[in-house]
């Protein structure tokens, strides 16, 4: 059996989707009962625990194989560095604690990276605070979501135009997409067992805006045009759709570090790649 946090959001559903597939058996965490109902209905085990909370953190854990964990996204708060933190000591102490045997945690891109890379910055404190666990442990750096471009599907369908934080437009990035994160994180809970903590660089392909409305174009069977958002503009957009001024601004930075080519994958990082394409990947989000 594995343990798998965050189905209630993309990554940790699609690990758990991923294991089920293969004949798993799955316990999923989440903070309230009922958000297990639907996965306990496909036959999961549900364990409730807030990953704050190191006793019953370890309870879930502990008798499984493996574990995909991460530190969820929490925009809500003025401060959600701090928060990383201290998500990551509880997870460390409950890791240790549980005697599993692996565990595979979804990280960032540009992780590694203390500063310059914006809000990428909450992973890189969710990963010092896993530094002395002694459980091997393997730091899954997705690359850019390609989920992300939902955001902006209205105003591709609207007025054919692609706008993006993502500048140079024809310059190529490394993107990941969620269903092949998932599948990454099953084969490493499933796959030959290792020692000690590695880093792995995810992605599914490389392309620019420029290819990507080129995609959607050809999903959607019209011509469309990415567009730069200019920095003075960006903040305002964020806050607009409900962001607070200070994950704004850490949204602004994370892009600043993106095109300026800082949050980018560590040097001595493991290589990983996804196996949908740019146009599949199109495709199913213009669907």
């Amino acid at each position: 059996m594995f343990a798998v946090a965050g189905v209630s959001g993309q990554t940790g559903a699609a690990v758990a989707e991923a294991l089920l597939a293969a004949g798993e058996r799955v316990r999923v965490i989440v903070r309230k009962a009922e958000a297990g109902d639907a996965w306990r209905a496909r036959g999961a085990e549900v364990a409730v625990a807030d990953l704050t909370d190191v006793p019953a953190l370890t309870a879930a854990l502990r008798g499984t194989r493996g574990a995909w964990i991460l530190n969820p996204p929490r925009y809500d708060l003025a401060d959600p560095f701090v928060q990383a933190g201290k998500v990551g000591a509880a997870v460390a102490a409950a890791l240790s604690a549980s005697g599993i045997p692996r565990a595979v945690v979804l990280s960032s891109v540009g992780a590694h990276q203390a500063a310059g890379t914006g809000i990428i910055g909450t992973a890189h404190q969710f990963e010092r605070a896993l530094v002395g666990v002694t459980v091997p442990l393997a730091l899954l750096r997705a690359n850019y979501f390609f989920e992300n471009w939902n955001n902006v599907l209205g105003a591709v369908r609207a007025s054919d135009v692609l706008p993006t934080f993502l500048d140079p437009l024809p310059r190529a990035i490394p993107m990941a997409v969620v269903a092949d994160i998932g599948g990454a994180g099953a084969d490493l809970l499933r796959g030959p067992a290792w020692t000690g903590q590695r880093t792995i660089d995810f992605a599914s392909f490389d392309a620019s805006p420029a290819d990507v409305a080129m995609a959607l174009g050809s999903a959607l069977g019209k011509t469309v045009q990415a567009v730069a958002v200019p920095r003075e503009r960006q903040a305002g957009i964020l806050q607009s759709g409900g962001f607070r001024p200070e994950i704004a601004a850490a949204f602004v930075q994370m892009y600043e570090g993106i095109n300026g080519g800082v949050a980018v994958a560590a040097a001595d990082s493991e290589r990983r790649r996804g196996t949908t394409t740019l146009a599949a990947a199109a495709r199913a989000l213009a669907a």
